[in-house]
C-alpha cells in the first residue's frame, strides 16, 4: 500500500471521480457506482489496512475495486488523470456556485459550450441560460451572481491551520541538504490571522535541486 493513503484519501478519489464522471456526462449507473463504493467504505469502521478485500463490501464491484486498488498500491489513478484530461479545467470551479451542480455543468457545456466562469458569466448576461430547459431566469440571475461573487472571493485560511502545515514544510525542507537556509515570509510571517498562502525566502549552494 503506498504510504499516507487513509480511507478518507480513497473516499475523496471516488467522489471526486464520480463528479468528474457527472461533468463529462457519464451514464448514472456509472457514476452511481463511485458514490455508493465511497459510502461503503465510510459506513465500514476498518481501516484500510485492515481491510483485505474491498471487492467484499456491498455496492463495490471487480472495476471500482481495481481503482482503489491501483489507488493504495501507486497512489494515483489513471480513471482520475483520464477524466481530467477529458473535462475542462475551467468546469470544476463552476461547482462552487451555488445551485451549480455537476449535471447542470455539463448541460453548460455541451449545449452552450461552456467551459468556463467568464463565457458563463456571458451566456448569463446574454439571456442564453435562462433560455435552456431547467434553468429560467431567476436560476439565470443567480448563477451569474454567484460567478461575480466567485470572482472576487480570495481564499484565506486561519491561522493556525498555517501553523501545522508550515511545520510540515520545514519538516520537509530540513530534510534537503543543498538549502543553505530559508524562512517563513508574507502574510503568515507578520502573524495575520488570515492568509491566502505561506511564503517562503531560500538560499540553496545547489540551484539546479
Amino acid at each position: 500500500m503506498s504510504q499516507h493513503i487513509t480511507k478518507k484519501d480513497v473516499v475523496r478519489l471516488l467522489e471526486k471521480i464520480a463528479t468528474y464522471m457527472e461533468l463529462k456526462g457519464e451514464n448514472t449507473f456509472n457514476v452511481s457506482a463511485y458514490r455508493k463504493a465511497a459510502q461503503s467504505l465510510e459506513t465500514d469502521e476498518r481501516t484500510m489496512d485492515e481491510i483485505e478485500d474491498v471487492t467484499k463490501l456491498k455496492n463495490i464491484g471487480k472495476g471500482v475495486g481495481e481503482v482503489i486498488n491501483e489507488y493504495l498500491a501507486a497512489g494515483e489513478s489513471e480513471t482520475l488523470k483520464a477524466l481530467e484530461e477529458e473535462v475542462p479545467e475551467g468546469l470544476v470551479p463552476l461547482l462552487k456556485i451555488p445551485g451549480l451542480g455537476s449535471k447542470k455543468i455539463h448541460k453548460l457545456y455541451k449545449e452552450l459550450g461552456i467551459t468556463n466562469k467568464e463565457e458563463l458569466a456571458r451566456a448569463c448576461e446574454n439571456k442564453q441560460v435562462s433560455a435552456l430547459s431547467g434553468f429560467g431566469k431567476k436560476t439565470e440571475e443567480n448563477i451569474l451572481a454567484g460567478v461575480k461573487a466567485l470572482s472576487a472571493r480570495k481564499e484565506r485560511y486561519p491561522i493556525n491551520l498555517l501553523i501545522k502545515l508550515n511545520q510540515e514544510i520545514e519538516e520537509y525542507l530540513e530534510t534537503i541538504d543543498a538549502l543553505e537556509q530559508y524562512h517563513v515570509a508574507g502574510s503568515f510571517r507578520r502573524v495575520k490571522e488570515m492568509s491566502k498562502d505561506l511564503d517562503y525566502i531560500m538560499s540553496t549552494n545547489d540551484p539546479e535541486t
